[in-house]
């Protein structure tokens, strides 16, 4: 019998992904997940090293047993935070809004007042997104890859 009770989680809470902020040691995961979702434009290896190394920059992962998870980047550039990467699976939509809230107190501290992100109107991103406090600002027709779709711009105020 397996006694859980004692460190207050239960067995399911356990297999949960947890946040973490990503390092250059994880550029390899990090690359793999997005390379495996569609985030485009799709970054090099050397891309996400150098990213990762930057202090203007973070990214919070959320990490499995079985492997990173999901991962949302952004880049301060003075008032405004970019959102560059979000990518996870649709099963872990609650820890991802718990990554983002981690990545706004991150560019809140490094002095931003805004946080933008652009994704594609519909997705799970645009939705979480949306259930994080974003508003909806602008969005424009494209075709990417051959393939029609709308892009959002998303903003949030960090006040």
């Amino acid at each position: 019998m397996n006694d859980d009770s004692r460190d207050g989680r239960t067995p399911h809470a356990k297999g949960r992904p947890r946040i973490s902020r990503l390092g250059i040691g994880d550029a390899e995961a990090l690359f793999a997940l997005l390379t495996g979702q569609d985030v485009w434009p799709r970054p090099r290896s050397a891309d996400i090293i150098e990213f990762l190394g930057r202090n203007d920059a973070a990214t919070f992962g959320l990490r499995a047993a079985d492997g990173l998870r999901g991962a949302v980047s952004t880049l301060v550039e003075g008032a405004v935070a970019h959102v560059l990467w979000i990518a996870f699976d649709p099963d872990t939509v609650a820890e991802m809004r718990l990554a983002l809230e981690e990545l706004a107190a991150f560019a809140k501290a490094s002095g931003s007042a805004m946080l933008f992100a652009q994704v594609e109107q519909g997705s799970a991103a645009h939705r979480a997104l949306l259930g994080c406090g974003f508003a909806e600002d602008y969005d424009e027709r494209e075709v990417t890859r051959g393939r029609p779709r709308v892009v959002v711009d998303l903003v949030r105020a960090l006040g």
